[in-house]
């Protein structure tokens, strides 16, 4: 049941794609992975290694997602939102009762169907049909929204023999995965990866499943037709995709007892029906059958394969590194221009104010080197334009100072100060790119190490202010903050 090195590639950051890199503390107690001292040893383990906690970073912008008890976190909460944000708490709280619900109460509520409805949906997944891959890699297996993990053995007992596969269980109600985790750990049902992820932006690849699956929560989504494309989207072209989710069957009659029943498991949805019409217009063999008196089985298939990820021109994090795991392609790049729009950096000046920011860094250096209080007002005359702000009329113009400061903290090695004037330098007018020359130029006499913990510096930090400045505000207090959460001490 846990997460084991290997893993690593099978995942991808879930805002942008980008593969991950793991940096992991084997068996020792949560520390973010940073300075574990179980770390360098994982580069010498077999890539089987059983991990438990750590922290991904993603190749492409940098994002950090932990690995908390063997399970990968890969869920953005900032896009959590609506009906998904108001239920994950209700099966949080039902978790450690959601099995009692779903394997006596609803069986009888449909009667006369009891509990055949799960033999016929797994029947749809064909699992029969799987062959082992010919380069030897595990056919593996997708449930989006796997709760407390009840088909797991169902779909265990019906994969041929000489088929070596990895089922793999994605949801978002963290109290559902700890029940998955306790009821898997007492079954034998082969290798199963558990993690916690939204079902709108699944952290994997293109074309990583040989069989993807849902049961019981589509209806409730958000964005039922995203949420549809993202199974299609980690699905291998031709892969049956089998969604089974609330609707009263219209063929049949239903007494008052079932209608009763059904409209209380169905109340946060006010039309639950097969959503036939918002499946990926590739998509082909799309049938709808019944699997009991309150449940549909939506099937369809990929029309081809996915294309490739986007190739961008960042250098890839340094898979060489202490402590990491994971492949990382040379060729895996970004553009730094395309980080930050124009609209953003447009924001970020205008809502700059230098007096604010000059009070800032005055606090910042007072607190972090009290020797310099005597003199931080001749500083600020001289760098920042003093009290008042005045930045045009200092020694140095504000964008010659940036470009001093940001090559000489880049010489230093990066951190909050390198990010902190990055900033400076991008509202004085400066450019990403000019900022990147700059970080080459120093990288070139100072060590291809600096450069590119410097360049990765600049990618996080642009990163940063842009969300900052979709958030809605992006005074330099608000920047401030952002940048100290994002490059901690």
């Amino acid at each position: 049941m846990r997460f084991a090195t290997a893993d690593v590639a099978t995942l991808a950051c879930p805002m942008c794609r980008g593969s991950l890199l793991l940096q992991a503390s084997r068996g020792s107690p949560h520390d973010g992975g940073r300075r574990s001292p179980d770390a360098a040893a994982l580069r010498e383990s077999p890539g089987a290694a059983e991990v438990r906690d750590g922290i991904f970073t993603c190749s492409r912008y940098y994002h950090e997602w932990p690995l908390r008890d063997g399970v990968p976190q890969l869920c953005d909460e900032d896009r959590v939102s609506g009906i998904d944000r108001a239920l994950r708490p209700i099966y949080d709280f039902i978790a450690p009762y959601h099995d009692l619900g779903a394997d006596v109460v609803l069986p009888l509520l449909q009667f006369p169907d009891f509990g055949a409805s799960r033999d016929r949906y797994v029947r749809e997944l064909r699992l029969g049909e799987l062959r082992p891959h010919a380069d030897g890699s595990p056919v593996r297996i997708l449930e989006v929204g796997i709760g407390s993990g009840a088909n797991v053995p169902l779909v265990h007992a019906a994969l041929p023999a000489d088929v070596d596969a990895e089922i793999w269980g994605v949801d978002f109600s963290s109290g559902m995965l700890q029940q998955a985790s306790r009821k898997l750990a007492r079954a034998r049902t082969g290798r199963v990866r558990l993690l916690l992820g939204d079902a709108h932006a699944l952290p994997f690849a293109d074309a990583t499943f040989d069989r993807v699956f849902h049961v019981g929560g589509i209806n409730g989504y958000r964005d039922i037709r995203k949420g549809l494309a993202e199974m299609a989207r980690v699905a291998r072209a031709g892969t049956p995709i089998v969604v089974v989710d609330e609707e009263l069957d219209p063929d049949r009659s239903h007494s008052p007892v079932h209608r009763l029943a059904f409209a209380s498991i169905t109340l946060f949805d006010s039309s639950p029906h097969a959503p036939r019409e918002l499946v990926p217009a590739s998509a082909h063999h799309v049938t709808v059958t019944r699997v009991s008196r309150f449940y549909y089985c939506l099937t369809f298939r990929n029309a081809s394969g996915n294309g490739q990820l986007r190739r961008a021109s960042i250098p890839s994090l340094d898979t060489q590194s202490s402590g990491t795991v994971g492949r990382m392609p040379q060729e895996h790049q970004m553009a730094i221009r395309d980080i930050l729009t124009d609209d953003q950096l447009t924001i970020l000046r205008e809502q700059f104010d230098p007096q604010q920011m000059n009070a800032l860094l005055g606090a910042s250096l007072s607190a972090d080197y009290p020797p310099s209080v005597p003199h931080l007002a001749t500083i600020g005359d001289l760098f920042y334009g003093g009290r008042d702000g005045n930045m045009a009329s200092t020694t140095l113009s504000a964008a010659n100072r940036e470009r001093c400061l940001v090559a000489i903290l880049a010489a230093r090695g990066s951190g909050l100060n390198l990010a902190l004037h990055i900033y400076l330098a991008l509202t004085a007018s400066v450019s990403p790119e000019e900022i990147a020359h700059i970080l080459l130029l120093v990288g070139t006499y100072s060590g291809i190490e600096n450069f590119a913990g410097a360049i990765q510096n600049e990618a996080k930090t642009l990163h940063v202010l842009g969300r900052v400045v979709d958030a809605g505000s992006a005074t330099p207090k608000d920047v401030f903050q952002a940048l100290v959460r994002a490059f901690p001490s």
